[in-house]
């Protein structure tokens, strides 16, 4: 899978062709010679959304067996100010 990097301009002014292109690879579009953003091929950015099992919980939602976890933890003494996240 090969990656395209493209200007901004560029990738306005030939949108339908770089349409296209994200099926054989990313599109990567700069501006300033920096990345902007990624033009992905839809299969592909649903493929990278499964494959990310990170999860966020708000602290009254942490499951207990991960919030034991957290507790049973000893961090050092660097980071004792944390501990009233976990009580």
């Amino acid at each position: 899978m090969a990656e395209s990097i493209v200007t901004a301009t560029e990738f306005k002014s030939k949108f339908g062709a770089f349409s296209a292109q994200v099926h054989k690879g990313p599109v990567i579009v700069t501006t300033h010679n920096r990345p902007l953003f990624v033009a992905l091929d839809p299969d592909e950015y649903r493929r990278l959304l499964a494959a990310d099992t990170r999860k966020a919980y708000r602290p009254e939602d942490v499951p207990e067996d991960m919030l034991a976890a957290l507790k049973a933890d000893d961090p050092g003494p660097r980071d004792k100010h944390l501990d009233y996240l976990t009580e």
